[in-house]
């Protein structure tokens, strides 16, 4: 529809919306998506790591006979602490008839080993390339990092991993070969000395910050923040408890069964089926005393005088300690206490019976 024709129409009937879009400038429609790729072919071929490991020898006794040219890479990383992130550093090799030619290492700013390893891939593609045209071979152990390479390339080092996708169609004849890791393979372990000397270099070789590293940076920086506020704001009750928090699911909600974890989680608390409070939410048809004649509380379960003496559980070294320790951090010695008792279902019930 032309908006500049028929302006009576437009006067009479347009309303702002209709304005704001005559004065939108018009543009293309963008071209429809591609197609979804198959997904790639799996560079172990499905082989166990023992299987692959001579399989690979085998074929590079071949390879060696040729002038084919051979490359590894590989990535690494110094020990990391969500205070202190590892640097991450990259390296490869190039082989022709069983003789090293050239390598190289380097240092990314951030990123991970995965991102090291595409980086180091494309590299050493780079130093193969320079040398006269003939197949060319890209051996590397990290599956993810094949897999891009190989065109299947996923969120982090994309650029990197479609970059060596164009530079392999350009020249034609570059194979993406597997090669087990540690399995005793010169050139595999040539590539990984590299990439840890890389990882090791003061200064980065490549201004980089990936995708790999900032969602692991923010996951750590997420959980540590957590931790902050949870030492600032613990309830007293649980910090002589010494609970530690965390971001993923607690042990307790997946090894206890419900009917015993809300005694647990009630002790813990103090709101649960305790005269004090009852009491203090002024529940009328309350039950606020034990079989024993003592009132209902958290602890109750370690004096009640109607669990058999041998069954009880040692306070020691101290009562306080003893106790915060089995509804705390060793929770089973509650469980189990309560389990053998029944405590709940015949001692200390709900209900009056």
């Amino acid at each position: 529809m032309d908006f500049n024709d028929n302006l009576a129409w437009k006067q009479k009937f347009c309303s702002r919306l209709w304005r704001l879009l005559a004065q939108t400038p018009r543009l293309e429609p963008p071209p429809p998506l591609p197609r979804p790729q198959p997904p790639s072919m799996d560079p172990t071929g499905g082989m166990p790591k023992a299987e692959g490991a001579q399989a690979f020898r085998d074929w590079l006794k071949r390879a060696e006979d040729t002038d084919e040219i051979i490359v590894y890479s590989d990535g690494s990383q110094t020990t990391s602490s969500p205070a202190v992130p590892g640097q991450t550093g990259y390296g490869f090799t190039v082989h022709r008839g069983g003789k090293e030619i050239t390598v190289g290492a380097g240092r990314i700013t951030h990123g991970e080993v995965y991102d090291g390893e595409i980086i180091g891939a494309l590299e050493g593609l780079k130093e193969a390339l320079k040398l006269p045209a003939r197949r060319i071979h890209v051996c590397l152990d990290n599956t993810s990092a094949a897999r891009a390479i190989m065109g299947d390339s996923g969120s982090s080092s994309q650029h990197e991993a479609m970059t060596f996708v164009a530079l392999a169609r350009e020249h034609g004849d570059t194979h993406v070969r597997w090669v087990p890791g540690h399995a005793d393979i010169p050139g595999n372990d040539r590539a990984d000395e590299l990439a840890k000397a890389g990882a090791t270099l003061p200064d980065p070789t490549m201004d980089i910050t990936t995708l790999a590293y900032l969602r692991r940076k923010a996951k750590a920086d997420a959980a540590s923040r957590f931790e902050a506020w949870w030492q600032a704001e613990m309830p007293d009750s649980y910090r002589a408890l010494k609970l530690k928090t965390t971001t993923k699911c607690p042990k307790e909600l997946v090894g206890v069964p419900r009917e015993r974890l809300h005694h647990l989680l009630a002790a813990r608390s103090k709101h649960g089926d305790f005269a004090q409070y009852h009491e203090r939410f002024n529940h009328p048809d309350a039950l606020l005393v034990c079989s024993c004649v003592r009132r209902k509380a958290p602890d109750h379960i370690f004096y009640c005088r109607k669990i058999d003496p041998v069954r009880r559980m040692k306070l020691t070294p101290s009562a306080g300690q003893a106790i915060n320790s089995a509804i705390g951090l060793k929770y089973e010695k509650f469980l189990k206490l309560m389990e053998k008792t029944s405590f709940f279902q015949q001692i200390c019930p709900r209900h009056q019976a």
